[in-house]
This record gives structure tokens, C-alpha cells and sequence, in this order.
């Protein structure tokens, strides 16, 4: 069974503040659309899954691993006109900053770049959070947190 991985490391991390996030575009998500016609590009709806993976992060390690979020709303992304970008091996960076934090809920700016800086999508997603043990392992995400989050 193939599994998406949409956060390859943790770079930085504030609770509630901000994560910043890398991920490597692999030949198999760069290759997606190909049977369908379409030239390989990595699908901006894989683009939005790394912001959603990022938020994940963001909200599982501020909650001390019991809470998770689920998207809410997409209020407005936009997505660069670059054919074939990113490509095979390029590196993302992903950065999501909440701008609003309630109980039970927040909204975030996420933007994604390449590593050389080239914008590729930008937007404000919101969020609701759900706890963490009913979505999943929460002792399997505390570990891997650990392997991608140099800080932990």
C-alpha cells in the first residue's frame, strides 16, 4: 500500500506560533497526472495536502500530542502558473502561521516555496481541532515527530 508522506522534516516550530516544514516532491507524486493526459506536475491538490500536513504538525505538538485539525475552509490560495513546477526532487518549503487560535479552532496563512524562494502557492486555510486519539495513533505520531523535528 503506497503512502503519501507530505512533511518530510520539521525545520522550526513554535507552539502556536508557526511551523516551517520541508518536503521533497518524489518522481511518483510528480508522475500522478500522467495517465491522465496531463504533464507531470506536482498537483496543487497534493500542494494544499502539505499545508493540511503542516497544520497537523503545528496543532499535534502545541497540544502536546492531544489534539489533531481537520480542514475547515479554504478562504482564498492562490497557486503560481509554473508548468512542471515543482519538479522531481525539488525541495518545499511549507510555512503555517495561525492568525486567529479558539478553543476549538483557528485560521492559519500558509504559503509553500521552493527552496530557491520561487512562491509557489500562498493562502489562508482554516481549521478545526479534534482530538488527537480518535483520529489515530497518537503514541506513532509523538515518534515520528521526534525522527522529523530535529528540536524534539
Amino acid at each position: 500500500m503506497m503512502r503519501w508522506r507530505f512533511t518530510d522534516r520539521v525545520e522550526s516550530f513554535e507552539s502556536w506560533k508557526a511551523v516551517r516544514c520541508r518536503k521533497t516532491v518524489s518522481l511518483e507524486e510528480y508522475s500522478l497526472l500522467k495517465p491522465f493526459g496531463l504533464k507531470g506536475a506536482f498537483p496543487v491538490s497534493l500542494v494544499m495536502e502539505c499545508c493540511v500536513s503542516a497544520a497537523r504538525w503545528l496543532a499535534s505538538a502545541s497540544t502536546r500530542f492531544e489534539k489533531t485539525c481537520l480542514l475547515d475552509g479554504v478562504s482564498e490560495m492562490t497557486f503560481a502558473a509554473s508548468p512542471g513546477k515543482p519538479g522531481i526532487g525539488d525541495a518545499l518549503i511549507i510555512e503555517v502561521r495561525p492568525v486567529e487560535v479558539s478553543k476549538g479552532s483557528f485560521i492559519a496563512e500558509c504559503s509553500v516555496a521552493a527552496i530557491s524562494g520561487a512562491q509557489v502557492a500562498a493562502g489562508t486555510l482554516s481549521f478545526t481541532l479534534a482530538d488527537l486519539h480518535d483520529m489515530e495513533d497518537a503514541s506513532g505520531r509523538e515518534t515520528l515527530w521526534r525522527e522529523i523535528y530535529a528540536g524534539a
